[in-house]
């Protein structure tokens, strides 16, 4: 694998890792996992309470890989849960509701508000899923709309299967190895996987489309459209728009990765040499190396501006001797007073970290900026690059400058804290 693969590959593994990580730190720690499926099973079971709704909403239906980030494959059944911000006891879904019922003056029960919640929840993930699913598709038959969809090439010549359908493949590969059913990962079976993707989200939705409509019609006149609205800024609060973010980034993905490909195909219709096309992997490698560093700088300024420490920093504690442990003290004044010490001293160790942070990302950022130029100028002083070439290399440039400058806003808009509290809303 080329090195300038290597380092997209990279930046793009870590950015499911990146936003997951962004979302729990979120104001309400009790809201679902960034990027959940409609079943994700990791959240808390549901209460009593919320029993009879499961039963009337629930539906057990199948999820791919990408989506469950498990090994379960396309095949294996899972029942939903309900997220944890839409249980009836969770104090701000009790907000959202004694909100509604003080305005609306209707007779809608919190089991009312909370199966509408859940549908709502399902036809918008499903609806997000499968704008991702279209993606993969026109990637795949060669009709995805790109800057470099001139006439120059036919779409016959830049089929281009994203690597997350692939990679759903092979684990379908690993996992039935034993039974000796092996699937060849080409054309036909990328195109077969994603066209029952896009039927299995489909028919979903027409389901969950289905069931609201007749749950607005057992409710006649009580749901109305205020209320719809409310419900969706506070799914979309909890819990879409981190799902809405990263679904951006895996689109976004696909497109810059099917731009390069139209333009790799182009520069290789020039018949570079080896010499050319040796220098051609290097220049793409440092540009891209260049480009990750300046912008984990950029981030890492963010996550300072927002208080969004990385992991590390995040659970970093001081160790105290555990024969001088402060909670021993029974004086509560100097118990206190030593106390705040301990944690002040605690958050500027982090802040001190965050900073030494910084600066080795920017001496990072200073060499390969180095590096970068460096080859840069060999290249121009070199008499072996054609006028087309190095117009070719210029397009791969500015669509690498895209592509990190874009993944990088979608991570910052994941820092951003949430546009409104429940308290902030008119009701």
């Amino acid at each position: 694998m080329d090195n300038s693969n290597q380092v997209i590959e990279g930046e793009e593994k870590c950015l499911s890792q990146k936003l997951s990580q962004l979302s729990t730190l979120e104001d309400d720690r009790e809201q679902t996992k960034t990027f959940p499926t409609i079943n994700e099973s990791k959240r808390s079971p549901p209460s009593s309470s919320t029993s009879t709704v499961i039963s009337t909403v629930s539906k057990k239906i199948k999820f791919n890989h990408d989506y469950q980030q498990e090994n379960n494959s396309d095949d294996d059944i899972v029942e939903e849960i309900v997220p944890n911000y839409l249980l009836i006891n969770n104090p701000h879904f009790q907000q959202l509701f004694h909100a509604l019922s003080s305005t609306t003056a209707n007779s809608l029960t919190i089991e009312d508000i909370q199966e509408i919640a859940l549908l709502l929840r399902q036809i918008t993930i499903l609806n997000l899923q499968r704008s991702l699913w279209n993606i993969y598709l026109q990637s795949g038959i060669g009709k995805l709309e790109t800057d470099s969809h001139q006439s120059i090439i036919s779409n016959e010549s830049v089929f281009l299967w994203p690597s997350e359908v692939k990679s759903t493949l092979s684990m379908k590969n690993k996992k039935q190895q034993q039974q000796n059913e092996l699937i060849t990962i080409n054309h036909d079976t990328c195109l077969k996987h994603v066209n029952k993707m896009l039927d299995q989200c489909m028919n979903n939705l027409i389901d969950y489309e289905k069931k609201l409509n007749n749950k607005k019609c057992r409710l006649n006149n009580l749901f109305t459209l205020q209320i719809k609205d409310e419900l969706m800024q506070y799914i979309e609060q909890q819990e879409i728009r981190m799902v809405r973010i990263e679904i951006e980034s895996k689109i976004a993905i696909v497109k810059y990765d099917y731009q390069d490909h139209l333009i790799e195909w182009e520069y290789n219709q020039l018949i570079p040499n080896t010499y050319q096309l040796q220098s051609w992997k290097n220049l793409i490698q440092f540009k891209q190396e260049k480009e990750k560093s300046k912008y984990e700088v950029t981030l890492l300024k963010q996550r300072r501006l927002y208080h969004h420490l990385p992991a590390p920093l995040k659970s970093l504690q001081l160790p105290l001797l555990s024969t001088l442990s402060i909670d021993t003290i029974h004086d509560l004044k100097i118990r206190d007073h030593l106390m705040n010490r301990y944690r002040k001293m605690n958050e500027e160790t982090k802040s001190e970290m965050m900073t030494l942070y910084i600066h080795i990302a920017e001496a990072k950022m200073n060499e390969n900026l180095i590096k970068f130029n460096e080859n840069i100028s060999q290249m121009r002083s070199n008499q072996q690059w054609t006028q087309s070439m190095m117009n070719i290399i210029e397009r791969r440039f500015k669509n690498i400058d895209e592509r990190f400058e874009y993944l990088y806003q979608l991570k910052v808009r994941a820092l951003e804290p949430k546009n409104k509290t429940l308290s902030d809303r008119k009701i």
